[in-house]
């Protein structure tokens, strides 16, 4: 090889050379890197701000679910110094229902009562007095007594003042039998507090539940008297809780009927719904995943999907009596704590890019 053609091809060799590690190359080469790097962490960065998020949306579920169990045990703890008073006017001698007294003391008695919707007395001996919230929430009392005092199979009914002035209203004609009715024959022979299933009430056709109790005087049972509470005014009082951005809180029976939940208020449907019939899908598809909701006997967390979209339940058993479960439901989807993470991410990447 002549010398001229051997400097030409080391002039070529160290020019590739320049060209490979020269700052030319490094100019092209390092965005890309940088690039590659940054998705490498960038995508290990989301995947770790997504499970993040996922333990936020359960701890928030949880905590909303604790809070609403609480709330509803407060609502329901007014039954029992309610139960009390009416016992006590059950067990008084010579009581009369159709005194103006008595009218004013079941008006005091349910106002300002959050989520109760009725009161009852019903004597051994027939007789019958309560007072109950109309659709519009005026207090109405109704007995079953003729203006002599007398048994009659019909109520009668009347709006009351705060001053215990009575106004004669329509008298319910639908044959009645204090105890042919459901909380008495429950009560009846216990001694104990029990809860009626849901069932519509006579005087609003509201979905309602009852808190019913046998009340005795020197071993003879005297009378029976119960709580009222609707659907409707469970549903107000969740309502007035604060839920996480998204999701929803809601009271279901063991057998997975809706007793509360805050969008019921706006529809106020007559009888319950199964939560899998539910208008939110996040809630209709979380009882295709637990599947016998009275299986569940603790506060449980509950993981799933609904088309690509993670949510997380946390369920609390609320124990009313030997017979009866009632179970707060929360639910909370991650993307309500994925907004946050993705900002951080963004300016993690900028900043890395510019450094």
């Amino acid at each position: 090889m002549h010398m001229g053609q051997q400097r030409s091809l080391e002039n070529e060799s160290a020019t590739g050379r320049t060209w490979i590690g020269g700052p030319v190359m490094l100019t092209l080469l390092f965005p890309a890197l940088v690039l590659a790097i940054g998705a490498f962490m960038g995508g290990n960065a989301y995947r770790a701000l997504c499970n993040a998020a996922q333990v936020q949306a359960r701890d928030a579920a949880k905590r909303q679910s604790a809070h609403a169990a609480a709330f509803v045990r407060h609502c329901l703890a007014q039954a029992d110094p309610l139960l009390d008073n009416l016992a006590a006017l059950g067990r008084r001698p010579g009581f009369d229902p159709l005194t103006a007294q008595v009218a004013l003391d079941f008006h005091d008695l349910i106002s300002a009562r959050t989520a109760v919707s009725g009161l009852a007395l019903a004597l051994a001996d027939g007789r019958y007095v309560g007072v109950k919230l109309d659709q519009q929430d005026r207090p109405i009392i109704v007995h079953n007594l003729s203006e002599e005092g007398t048994v009659i199979p019909f109520r009668r009914r009347f709006a009351i003042s705060p001053v215990g002035e009575l106004r004669a209203l329509e008298t319910d004609q639908r044959p009645f039998n204090p105890q042919r009715e459901a909380f008495f024959r429950l009560a009846q022979g216990s001694d104990g507090d029990i809860w009626t299933d849901p069932a519509p009430a006579a005087s609003s056709g509201r979905t309602a539940v009852s808190l019913t109790r046998a009340v005795y005087d020197t071993g003879t049972m005297v009378a029976v008297v119960a709580v009222d509470f609707t659907i409707h005014g469970l549903s107000q009082s969740l309502a007035q809780r604060d839920s996480v951005p998204g999701g929803t809180v809601a009271l279901l029976t063991s057998n997975g009927e809706i007793l509360a939940q805050p969008e019921i208020d706006a529809v106020d449907p007559v009888g319950l719904v199964h939560f899998d019939e539910a208008d939110l899908p996040a809630l209709a598809s979380l009882a295709d995943v637990i599947g016998d909701l009275s299986a569940i006997r603790q506060p449980t967390t509950v993981p799933y999907d609904i088309a690509g979209e993670h949510f997380l339940a946390a369920i609390q058993p609320i124990l009313m009596d030997e017979r009866t479960t009632w179970y707060i439901t929360a639910l909370a989807p991650s993307r309500s704590f994925l907004g946050p993470a993705r900002g951080t991410l963004r300016e993690s990447v900028i900043a890395g890019s510019l450094a």
